[in-house]
């Protein structure tokens, strides 16, 4: 049978307070303790102090009735006196004869008085057969220490003033525990420790730890309580575990997409961006959840797209340009649903077709390119051949006509070559077809300047090659090889007659590092970017009159690439120009 409140608060009540007062009691007597050892320590000191000070005022202790001064005093203050001199000898005290007294330069409080201190020491006195309590004072003249006052008081005496003490403590705290027992009986009735346990786990739970559970109470009513609050705390908790879990699997559904992200409100405030939307727009979440899409994002047609979404209920696609990487962005947009299926907002799912963009530009590019410059050629020896065919000409004529369509099939064989080569780099290493073994570089450099010496020596070029013979690096040879002859041959035709080309190979931080330098006009920085693009040319028509195709540099970057290293140029206007290819 359940048991009423008032009876199981009563007998807590009053074991709690009879520990209580039991506590209080305990530290009290500590106290009085203390305090009594510290109140008869003062009083025994002053009474040192003015034996002392009689003792400093004549010219010498050996001068005074010592004997006597002790009596008095101890006939005054019913305490026991002792002076010592320096070395421990005992010349008074007022209880025994000082000449039959040990040496007392071994006792604690006589040898903290002779360093100039005050001393005290609780010990069994030998002289008297009793547990004595000493204080002792220095006799000072100046800096000089005469001796010392000790004075002692029986434990005996001073054990009965404690006792009196707490017999009165005693008293008061029994007449407390009376009134408090009688207190109690009514306090009881108005508290409620069930109640105040009740009300933890509430609180516990309201600051979410759904953990807490209430215990089985022995009263009826809290009882009842408690199995009610924590059979809710199982239910709010389930559904709270359930909603976490769907939470967390969308945020990292959201969080690992490619695609960027953005949620927005009905009033056009930011709810969410993942990470690839922080990154199209270089902002992060934290700075701009909250705040209008209008301050984060400075684009016109995405905000076009956020209002036309947001008063659509269908789906909305369309494409936006971002100036700010020059990125182009397939959009996606979606009312938003909250409760009970009313638009709460919109979600713009961002692609990044940038890359298809460029690609698809870059096909066209070549595709013009390829076709323009196989073109030329092509029509050049169409146009001479109908010249022979058209008629007789003498032999010079048709020697000279014939010669040049010789050029241009030669220029249309290197063409092709170039970009047959290309093809093969790109696939080989798309592939992972080109194989890299441990090599040095200076036979490298060596037979790509062979290579070119003719052609060097035609413009008055003088090439130089700068390598340290044990240099290595993972290669393949005959490519890299390649790609350093298509680089001096640059230099050769671009770079002007008569200059000094240096070559040069070293280690540094990244790895090593090929270096190709000319001494020519140099190349303005708005072409760095694009030097190395499928039939780029800086100036076209010189470009074409030294027999350039335009692939000589992209088939240097593939190279590189395929090596996984990166080519790079560095130019100054009327200084020349150095192009690098740096292998990991």
């Amino acid at each position: 049978m359940k048991t009423r409140l008032f009876w199981v608060l009563l007998p807590s009540y009053l074991v709690i307070l009879g520990v209580c007062i039991a506590a209080i009691t305990w530290a009290n007597n500590r106290t009085i303790h203390s305090s009594e050892h510290a109140r008869q320590r003062d009083q025994m000191a002053a009474v040192a102090r003015v034996i002392a000070t009689r003792l400093e005022e004549a010219p010498g202790l050996s001068s005074l009735p010592i004997q006597d001064i002790c009596r008095a005093a101890d006939k005054a203050a019913g305490l026991r006196v002792t002076v010592v001199i320096p070395d421990g000898t005992v010349v008074g005290d007022s209880r025994a004869d000082p000449a039959r007294m040990d040496n007392h330069s071994d006792r604690p409080e006589v040898a903290a008085a002779l360093r100039g201190e005050l001393g005290e020491g609780r010990h069994f006195s030998t002289t008297v057969r009793r547990d004595m309590f000493y204080v002792a004072v220095p006799v000072q003249q100046g800096q000089a220490v005469l001796g010392a006052v000790r004075v002692a008081l029986e434990m005996e005496r001073i054990s009965a003033m404690e006792h009196a003490l707490h017999g009165k403590l005693t008293a008061s705290f029994l007449l407390i525990a009376l009134v408090s027992i009688v207190a109690s009986f009514v306090v009881a009735r108005g508290i409620s420790r069930p109640l105040a346990r009740v009300e933890e786990g509430l609180r516990a739970l309201a600051a979410g730890d759904l953990q807490r559970r209430l215990p089985r109470q022995s009263i009826r009513e809290f009882d009842a309580l408690g199995t009610t609050i924590n059979r809710m705390a199982d239910q709010l908790r389930e559904r709270i575990d359930v909603v976490t879990r769907q939470k967390g699997e969308q945020e990292a559904l959201v969080t690992c997409m490619a695609e960027g992200v953005l949620a927005v409100d009905r009033e056009k405030h930011v709810l969410t961006l993942n990470r690839a939307a922080e990154a199209v727009f270089g902002v992060r979440e934290a700075d701009v959840k909250g705040r209008s899409v209008v301050e984060v994002i400075r684009n016109a047609d995405l905000l076009r797209l956020v209002e036309t979404t947001l008063a659509n209920a269908g789906q909305v696609d369309g494409e936006v340009f971002v100036p700010d990487g020059e990125r182009f962005l397939q959009v996606t947009g979606r009312l938003l649903r909250g409760p009970e299926n009313g638009p709460r907002g919109a979600v713009l799912v961002m692609n990044d077709v940038t890359r298809l963009r460029r690609l698809e530009r870059m096909r066209r590019d070549f595709v013009a390119n390829v076709s323009h410059e196989l073109k030329t050629p092509i029509t050049s020896i169409r146009g001479f051949a109908d010249t022979l065919l058209d008629g007789e000409h003498d032999p010079e004529t048709a020697k000279r006509f014939l010669e040049k369509i010789a050029k241009q099939a030669e220029r249309l064989h290197t063409l092709i070559e170039d970009i047959l080569a290309l093809s093969r780099v790109e696939h080989a290493s798309e592939r992972g077809e080109i194989e890299l073994t441990p090599g040095t570089l200076a036979p490298v450099l060596d037979g790509a300047v062979r290579a070119c010496q003719s052609a060097a020596a035609e413009r008055g070029n003088t090439v130089e090659i700068q390598c340290a013979g044990d240099l290595t690096a993972r290669i393949n040879a005959p490519l890299l090889e390649t790609a350093v002859i298509n680089l001096v041959d640059n230099a050769i035709k671009y770079g002007g007659e008569f200059q000094t080309i240096r070559v040069k190979a070293e280690r540094g931080v990244e790895g090593c590092v090929i270096q190709v330098a000319d001494e020519g006009p140099g190349i303005l920085k708005a072409h760095w970017e694009r030097l190395f693009e499928r039939f780029y040319r800086v100036d076209q028509g010189r470009s074409r009159s030294q027999g350039g195709t335009g692939l000589g540099l992209a088939i240097v970057k593939h190279v590189a690439l395929a090596h996984g290293g990166q080519v790079r140029v560095h130019s100054e206007m009327g200084k020349g120009s150095v192009f690098s290819i740096l292998l990991p």
